[in-house]
């Protein structure tokens, strides 16, 4: 009976440790799970302002594409302008050589 209530108390003993490595490998793995979820918040919050940078630099991008474009179609407009105006003026020059011409012959 004393070999039984002795095996018993070391069977009572072993459960015991086994269960407090149970809670301690339980609390490691809590507190593993704690610390991977607060590396993965800040992951996910360097992720989140690395887009909010990227997305402010694509518009910032975007309103200079747009920006140039807009110079660009005044500039060629201008150019349309003075190039018209260049050939009126040359007609025109023409035009007067041409009668000087023959304001001179006529004299």
């Amino acid at each position: 009976i004393e070999s039984k209530e002795s095996k018993l108390v070391e069977l009572q003993k072993e459960l015991e440790e086994s269960n407090k490595r149970s809670q301690l490998s339980m609390s490691e793995d809590a507190k593993n799970r704690e610390e991977l979820l607060a590396e993965l918040q800040e992951v996910k919050k360097e992720l989140s302002d690395s887009l909010a940078k990227a997305d402010e630099a694509l518009r910032v991008k975007d309103e200079t594409l747009e920006l140039k474009e807009s110079f660009e179609e005044e500039l060629q407009a201008k150019i349309e302008q003075l190039q018209s105006d260049i050939a009126t003026a040359q007609a025109e020059s023409e035009a007067a050589a041409k009668a000087k011409t023959k304001e001179t012959k006529d004299l």
